[in-house]
């Protein structure tokens, strides 16, 4: 054990939304971002134990990879306890089998174990917008993406590649749950589970929420389960207006920490020989209040 300090308590995570390779936002989840998080309550002294709240139908089959493992190195220093929210599916499921423990709704929508890949077909544009495309490669897999017809060989490499990220997905469910191979696979195959039917399959450890979770996380950090504790949250260091500026998606992050007075900072400063307008930061905002369309990006494979 270990002697108790006044700021001793859990850490809190959230990884709520899409999973992208990109940047992230208020609505999406990425590697660079979520990994800020995990690497300050791995070096926090105050933080025993993590909760990590996950809300995510999945998305990037790399980047879900990428997010195990570091929840996975996480959880080998300090206990993860996962919260699921209304839903954790492909590859919030991925995410959340890196974890120590996994908590569930009744109603929580889970499991979906499988993988798929897309690549857009543009045949009908030359007929339909006469639209044509050329492209110019060192081999016929370089093709793959250039929107042509798919070939046989094409589609026997495609499979390939998603088999391959299918069994990687399979052996970290059944690593984490102490499952055989055979049986997870009876399990996947993309079928979703409601949080009871997860529990009852052995997907999942418990039913509860949240709360239940920090329960939990008191326990395994060797706290006294009757007593409060704090609950910490990484705060990111405040951003300086140039790297706000540095592009759209650090700039949305900065309007959403910042609010009204990164506006006034913007609408008197001036950058190099560039005034900064206030109709453009104007236009910046509305367009990110816009309803966001969703993306797929051509040929990877997303859980």
């Amino acid at each position: 054990g270990y002697s108790l300090r006044p700021d001793d308590g859990i850490g809190f995570i959230e990884a709520v939304g899409q999973i992208t390779d990109g940047e992230s936002d208020e609505t999406s989840i990425s590697p660079d971002s979520l990994n800020e998080e995990i690497q300050w309550a791995m070096d926090n002294e105050d933080v025993k134990a993590v909760v990590l709240r996950i809300s995510s139908p999945g998305g990037s089959a790399a980047a879900s990879d990428l997010l195990w493992n570091r929840v996975r190195q996480l959880d080998e220093k300090k206990p993860v306890i996962v919260s699921m929210g209304s839903v954790a599916a492909s590859g919030g499921y991925y995410i959340a089998s890196g974890g120590r423990k996994i908590f569930a709704n009744p109603s929580t929508i889970t499991g979906s174990i499988g993988v798929i890949g897309m690549i857009p077909a543009f045949d009908g544009m030359k007929d339909k917008w006469g639209v044509t495309f050329h492209s110019i490669s060192q081999s016929n897999r370089a093709n793959v993406l250039s929107g042509r017809k798919m070939t046989a060989q094409d589609q026997s490499y495609l499979q390939a590649t998603l088999e391959d990220v299918y069994r990687t997905f399979k052996s970290r469910v059944a690593a984490n749950r102490n499952m055989s191979m055979e049986k997870v696979e009876q399990l996947a195959q993309g079928r979703v589970y409601s949080g009871i039917q997860a529990k009852e399959l052995g997907l999942v450890d418990e039913l509860g929420g949240l709360q239940d979770a920090f329960q939990f996380a008191k326990k395994a950090a060797g706290f006294d389960e009757n007593k409060l504790y704090p609950v910490h949250r990484y705060e990111p260091a405040q951003m300086s207006l140039s790297a706000c500026l540095a592009n759209m998606s650090k700039l949305r992050r900065c309007l959403k920490r910042h609010g009204g007075s990164l506006k006034l900072g913007l609408e008197t400063m001036l950058l190099g020989d560039a005034a900064i307008e206030l109709r453009q930061i104007k236009a910046a905002r509305e367009m990110m209040d816009r309803p966001k369309a969703m993306t797929y990006h051509a040929g990877s494979a997303r859980l």
